[in-house]
Protein backbone atom coordinates (compact mmCIF):
# COMPACT_ATOMS: atom_id res chain seq x y z
CA UNK A 1 0.00 0.00 0.00
CA UNK A 2 2.82 2.10 0.83
CA UNK A 3 4.18 1.71 -2.19
CA UNK A 4 1.18 2.74 -4.29
CA UNK A 5 1.19 5.34 -2.58
CA UNK A 6 4.76 6.27 -3.30
CA UNK A 7 4.71 5.87 -6.77
CA UNK A 8 1.23 7.57 -7.67
CA UNK A 9 3.34 11.09 -5.32
CA UNK A 10 6.26 10.81 -7.05
CA UNK A 11 5.97 9.30 -10.56
CA UNK A 12 2.39 9.89 -11.41
CA UNK A 13 0.96 13.47 -9.39
CA UNK A 14 4.54 15.43 -10.06
CA UNK A 15 5.22 14.93 -13.58
CA UNK A 16 0.92 15.12 -14.39
CA UNK A 17 1.37 18.47 -11.91
CA UNK A 18 4.06 19.77 -14.00
CA UNK A 19 2.68 19.02 -17.43
CA UNK A 20 -0.51 20.98 -16.19
CA UNK A 21 1.98 23.87 -16.05
CA UNK A 22 3.83 23.30 -19.08
CA UNK A 23 -0.35 23.35 -20.79
CA UNK A 24 -0.70 27.24 -19.24
CA UNK A 25 2.32 28.30 -21.43
CA UNK A 26 0.29 29.83 -23.84
CA UNK A 27 -1.39 32.16 -21.78
CA UNK A 28 1.61 32.98 -19.63
CA UNK A 29 3.03 34.03 -23.35
CA UNK A 30 0.19 36.20 -24.13
CA UNK A 31 0.12 37.47 -20.53
CA UNK A 32 4.02 37.91 -20.66
CA UNK A 33 3.60 39.84 -23.90
CA UNK A 34 1.18 42.14 -22.55
CA UNK A 35 3.53 43.48 -19.87
CA UNK A 36 6.10 46.03 -21.14
CA UNK A 37 9.77 45.53 -19.52
CA UNK A 38 13.30 46.46 -19.96
CA UNK A 39 14.04 44.26 -17.33
CA UNK A 40 14.85 40.47 -17.48
CA UNK A 41 12.34 38.51 -15.56
CA UNK A 42 13.73 34.90 -14.44
CA UNK A 43 11.36 32.48 -12.48
CA UNK A 44 13.98 29.85 -11.86
CA UNK A 45 11.66 27.83 -9.23
CA UNK A 46 8.08 26.98 -8.87
CA UNK A 47 7.82 28.76 -5.52
CA UNK A 48 8.62 32.00 -7.74
CA UNK A 49 6.17 30.95 -10.15
CA UNK A 50 3.42 30.14 -7.40
CA UNK A 51 3.50 33.59 -6.55
CA UNK A 52 2.76 35.28 -9.25
CA UNK A 53 0.28 32.57 -10.69
CA UNK A 54 -1.60 33.07 -7.11
CA UNK A 55 -2.95 36.26 -8.13
CA UNK A 56 -6.27 35.56 -9.36
CA UNK A 57 -6.31 37.85 -12.88
CA UNK A 58 -2.85 38.77 -13.57
CA UNK A 59 -4.11 41.47 -16.11
CA UNK A 60 -6.54 43.22 -13.33
CA UNK A 61 -3.91 42.68 -10.81
CA UNK A 62 -1.12 44.60 -13.07
CA UNK A 63 -3.51 47.39 -13.73
CA UNK A 64 -5.47 48.41 -10.85
CA UNK A 65 -5.08 50.84 -8.53
CA UNK A 66 -3.04 49.09 -6.39
CA UNK A 67 -0.89 47.85 -9.53
CA UNK A 68 2.65 49.55 -8.86
CA UNK A 69 2.86 47.25 -5.53
CA UNK A 70 4.22 44.99 -8.04
CA UNK A 71 6.53 47.61 -9.14
CA UNK A 72 7.85 47.49 -5.67
CA UNK A 73 8.72 43.66 -5.67
CA UNK A 74 10.40 43.95 -9.00
CA UNK A 75 12.46 46.84 -7.24
CA UNK A 76 11.70 49.42 -9.59
CA UNK A 77 11.09 53.00 -8.16
CA UNK A 78 11.60 56.72 -8.91
CA UNK A 79 10.17 58.64 -11.98
CA UNK A 80 7.09 58.23 -11.17
CA UNK A 81 4.11 61.08 -12.15
CA UNK A 82 1.81 62.21 -9.73
CA UNK A 83 -1.70 61.78 -10.86
CA UNK A 84 -3.15 64.87 -8.61
CA UNK A 85 -0.73 67.43 -10.18
CA UNK A 86 -1.74 66.07 -13.46
CA UNK A 87 -5.21 67.09 -12.48
CA UNK A 88 -4.35 70.12 -10.86
CA UNK A 89 -2.06 71.14 -14.00
CA UNK A 90 -4.67 70.53 -16.04
CA UNK A 91 -7.07 72.66 -14.32
CA UNK A 92 -5.23 75.54 -14.55
CA UNK A 93 -4.29 75.04 -18.15
CA UNK A 94 -5.49 72.15 -20.10
CA UNK A 95 -2.86 70.20 -21.65
CA UNK A 96 -0.14 71.55 -19.02
CA UNK A 97 -1.22 67.87 -17.26
CA UNK A 98 -0.53 65.99 -20.26
CA UNK A 99 2.61 67.64 -20.92
CA UNK A 100 3.76 66.46 -17.23
CA UNK A 101 2.85 63.23 -18.29
CA UNK A 102 4.78 64.02 -21.07
CA UNK A 103 1.96 62.95 -23.82
CA UNK A 104 3.37 65.88 -26.12
CA UNK A 105 1.26 65.88 -28.73
CA UNK A 106 -2.40 65.02 -26.46
CA UNK A 107 -0.99 68.26 -24.53
CA UNK A 108 -0.36 70.61 -27.36
CA UNK A 109 -3.98 69.20 -28.55
CA UNK A 110 -5.82 70.77 -25.71
CA UNK A 111 -3.53 73.54 -25.21
CA UNK A 112 -4.91 74.29 -28.62
CA UNK A 113 -8.24 73.50 -27.92
CA UNK A 114 -7.99 76.14 -25.10
CA UNK A 115 -6.21 78.92 -26.85
CA UNK A 116 -9.26 78.44 -29.72
CA UNK A 117 -11.79 78.60 -27.17
CA UNK A 118 -10.61 81.79 -25.51
CA UNK A 119 -9.81 83.37 -28.73
CA UNK A 120 -13.82 82.70 -29.94
CA UNK A 121 -14.36 84.25 -26.37
CA UNK A 122 -12.88 87.31 -27.40
CA UNK A 123 -14.15 87.69 -31.09
CA UNK A 124 -17.89 87.33 -29.91
CA UNK A 125 -17.32 89.95 -26.94
CA UNK A 126 -15.44 92.36 -29.25
CA UNK A 127 -18.25 91.52 -32.07
CA UNK A 128 -21.02 92.00 -29.70
CA UNK A 129 -19.55 95.36 -28.52
CA UNK A 130 -19.26 96.57 -32.18
CA UNK A 131 -22.92 95.94 -32.27
CA UNK A 132 -23.91 97.53 -29.20
CA UNK A 133 -22.57 100.92 -30.61
CA UNK A 134 -23.87 100.27 -33.97
CA UNK A 135 -27.68 99.69 -32.40
CA UNK A 136 -27.27 103.07 -30.25
CA UNK A 137 -25.86 104.95 -33.62
CA UNK A 138 -28.91 103.55 -35.56
CA UNK A 139 -31.66 105.07 -33.39
CA UNK A 140 -29.52 108.22 -33.48
CA UNK A 141 -30.35 108.40 -36.97
CA UNK A 142 -33.53 106.88 -37.71
CA UNK A 143 -35.24 107.97 -33.81
CA UNK A 144 -33.68 110.95 -33.15
CA UNK A 145 -32.48 109.49 -29.79
CA UNK A 146 -30.54 111.91 -28.05
CA UNK A 147 -27.61 109.61 -26.44
CA UNK A 148 -26.55 112.10 -23.95
CA UNK A 149 -26.06 110.75 -20.06
CA UNK A 150 -27.85 107.54 -21.63
CA UNK A 151 -25.46 105.10 -23.51
CA UNK A 152 -25.40 102.80 -20.99
CA UNK A 153 -29.11 102.77 -19.76
CA UNK A 154 -30.06 99.44 -21.22
CA UNK A 155 -33.20 99.55 -19.80
CA UNK A 156 -34.24 102.71 -22.01
CA UNK A 157 -32.90 101.08 -25.27
CA UNK A 158 -35.08 97.93 -24.56
CA UNK A 159 -38.13 100.02 -24.57
CA UNK A 160 -37.02 101.87 -28.01
CA UNK A 161 -37.02 97.99 -29.24
CA UNK A 162 -41.34 97.73 -28.42
CA UNK A 163 -42.35 101.10 -28.88
CA UNK A 164 -42.07 103.46 -32.09
CA UNK A 165 -42.00 106.80 -29.58
CA UNK A 166 -41.80 108.06 -26.09
CA UNK A 167 -45.73 109.12 -26.31
CA UNK A 168 -47.17 105.54 -27.50
CA UNK A 169 -44.77 103.73 -24.32
CA UNK A 170 -46.32 106.85 -22.17
CA UNK A 171 -49.68 105.83 -23.43
CA UNK A 172 -49.36 102.03 -22.71
CA UNK A 173 -47.81 102.46 -19.25
CA UNK A 174 -50.97 104.55 -17.99
CA UNK A 175 -53.07 102.37 -19.58
CA UNK A 176 -52.04 98.83 -18.36
CA UNK A 177 -50.07 99.69 -14.96
CA UNK A 178 -51.25 103.08 -14.08
CA UNK A 179 -51.58 106.62 -13.72
CA UNK A 180 -49.20 106.54 -11.18
CA UNK A 181 -46.70 104.24 -12.74
CA UNK A 182 -43.31 106.03 -13.60
CA UNK A 183 -42.88 107.80 -17.35
CA UNK A 184 -40.48 109.01 -19.23
CA UNK A 185 -40.74 113.01 -19.50
CA UNK A 186 -42.48 114.84 -21.87
CA UNK A 187 -38.76 116.95 -23.14
CA UNK A 188 -36.34 116.53 -26.04
CA UNK A 189 -33.62 114.96 -23.98
CA UNK A 190 -36.41 111.53 -23.88
CA UNK A 191 -37.86 111.84 -26.71
CA UNK A 192 -37.37 109.39 -29.66
CA UNK A 193 -39.99 108.22 -32.51
CA UNK A 194 -38.83 106.21 -35.16
CA UNK A 195 -39.04 107.08 -39.19
CA UNK A 196 -40.85 103.57 -39.93
CA UNK A 197 -41.53 100.15 -38.54
CA UNK A 198 -38.24 98.92 -41.06
CA UNK A 199 -36.47 101.16 -39.36
CA UNK A 200 -37.29 99.71 -36.29
CA UNK A 201 -37.37 96.32 -37.09
CA UNK A 202 -33.78 96.46 -38.39
CA UNK A 203 -32.87 98.04 -34.82
CA UNK A 204 -34.55 95.31 -33.04
CA UNK A 205 -32.08 93.25 -35.40
CA UNK A 206 -29.06 94.30 -34.78
CA UNK A 207 -30.08 93.89 -30.80
CA UNK A 208 -30.41 90.34 -31.54
CA UNK A 209 -27.33 89.50 -33.12
CA UNK A 210 -25.57 91.67 -30.27
CA UNK A 211 -27.38 89.27 -27.65
CA UNK A 212 -26.49 86.18 -29.79
CA UNK A 213 -22.76 87.19 -29.95
CA UNK A 214 -22.70 87.73 -25.99
CA UNK A 215 -24.78 84.33 -25.38
CA UNK A 216 -21.68 82.44 -27.99
CA UNK A 217 -19.11 84.29 -25.84
CA UNK A 218 -20.66 82.62 -22.64
CA UNK A 219 -20.70 79.17 -24.39
CA UNK A 220 -16.98 79.61 -25.07
CA UNK A 221 -16.24 79.89 -21.45
CA UNK A 222 -18.56 76.59 -20.70
CA UNK A 223 -16.84 74.77 -23.11
CA UNK A 224 -13.62 75.76 -21.74
CA UNK A 225 -14.70 74.69 -18.35
CA UNK A 226 -15.47 71.38 -20.03
CA UNK A 227 -12.34 71.31 -21.82
CA UNK A 228 -10.69 71.11 -18.13
CA UNK A 229 -12.90 68.57 -17.26
CA UNK A 230 -12.10 66.27 -19.97
CA UNK A 231 -8.25 67.22 -20.29
CA UNK A 232 -7.95 66.24 -16.56
CA UNK A 233 -9.51 62.82 -16.94
CA UNK A 234 -7.36 61.82 -19.78
CA UNK A 235 -4.29 63.55 -18.05
CA UNK A 236 -4.78 60.84 -15.23
CA UNK A 237 -5.02 58.00 -17.59
CA UNK A 238 -1.67 59.51 -19.65
CA UNK A 239 -0.10 59.45 -16.07
CA UNK A 240 -1.00 55.60 -15.25
CA UNK A 241 0.19 54.92 -19.13
CA UNK A 242 3.48 56.96 -18.30
CA UNK A 243 3.90 54.73 -14.63
CA UNK A 244 3.35 51.32 -16.14
CA UNK A 245 5.68 51.90 -19.43
CA UNK A 246 8.09 53.36 -15.59
CA UNK A 247 7.71 49.77 -14.55
CA UNK A 248 7.42 47.50 -16.76
CA UNK A 249 9.44 49.23 -20.20
CA UNK A 250 7.99 48.73 -23.73
CA UNK A 251 7.40 45.00 -24.40
CA UNK A 252 9.56 42.08 -24.51
CA UNK A 253 11.13 40.38 -27.22
CA UNK A 254 11.89 36.95 -25.69
CA UNK A 255 10.14 34.81 -23.89
CA UNK A 256 11.43 31.16 -23.29
CA UNK A 257 10.19 28.07 -21.04
CA UNK A 258 12.20 25.26 -19.87
CA UNK A 259 10.91 22.59 -17.41
CA UNK A 260 12.16 19.00 -16.72
CA UNK A 261 8.93 17.33 -14.37
CA UNK A 262 10.58 14.31 -14.46
CA UNK A 263 14.09 15.20 -12.75
CA UNK A 264 15.03 14.67 -9.19
CA UNK A 265 14.67 18.09 -8.54
CA UNK A 266 11.81 19.34 -10.93
CA UNK A 267 11.67 22.79 -12.15
CA UNK A 268 9.71 25.27 -14.58
CA UNK A 269 12.17 27.75 -15.53
CA UNK A 270 10.01 30.95 -17.30
CA UNK A 271 12.79 34.19 -19.05
CA UNK A 272 11.07 37.24 -20.02
CA UNK A 273 13.90 38.88 -21.79
CA UNK A 274 14.52 42.38 -23.32
CA UNK A 275 17.18 42.83 -25.94
CA UNK A 276 18.78 46.17 -25.62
Amino acid sequence: MMFYSNFFSKKIFKPLFFLLLFSLYPSVETFAKSLHSQEIFEFSSTQKLFKLLEKEDLRSYLFSKNSFELGEDLEISGGMKSKGKAILFSFFIPGSGHLYAESKTKGKMFLGVEAGLWLSFLAFRTYGSWLKKDYKNYAVLHAKVNLEGKFENEDFFEDLAAYLSRDEYNQFVRLYEGIDSPLYPEDDFWNWEWDSQSSLKKYREIRNRKRKAYRKALYMVGLSLANRVISAIDAVREVKKFNRKKIFGKSFSDIRLSANPLGKNPYIKIVFQKNF
